[in-house]
Formats: C-alpha cells, structure tokens, sequence
C-alpha cells in the first residue's frame, strides 16, 4: 500500500478527478443552495437546484446525441 497500487493508472485517475470531483461540485451545489434559502431568497434556491438539473439533463442529451451519430 505504500504508494503503489495494482490498478491501471487511468483507473486510478478517473476515480480521483472523477469521483472525488463530483463530490466536490455536489457539495458546493447544495451548500450554495443552502445559502441562498437561509439568505431569504427561497425563489432563487429553487432557481439554482431547476438550472442545474436542466442543464446536466441537456448535457446528457447532448452528449447522447453526438455518440449516437458518431457511432
């Protein structure tokens, strides 16, 4: 365990800016939505959790779409 590791470096890679990086931007997310409720300005929490929601849902659409007509 002293440094090394079994796992394909790619694998390993991918879990620590993958992983741990979504943990850091959902956290941020709901600690920004959090704020902004407790600030008084429920409308714009409610904004914020709408806005992101779509925006990852049009990501993957997106996303979708482009492996779907490149395949």
């Amino acid at each position: 365990m002293g440094g090394t590791s079994d796992l394909p470096p790619t694998l390993v890679a991918g879990l620590g800016v993958g992983l741990l990086g979504g943990f850091t931007t959902f956290s941020t997310f709901a600690y920004e939505t959090v704020r902004l409720a407790e600030d008084g300005t429920p409308g714009s929490a409610l904004l914020n959790v709408l806005a992101a929601y779509l925006s990852a849902g049009v990501a993957a659409w997106v996303g979708y779409t482009l492996v779907r007509v490149t395949v």
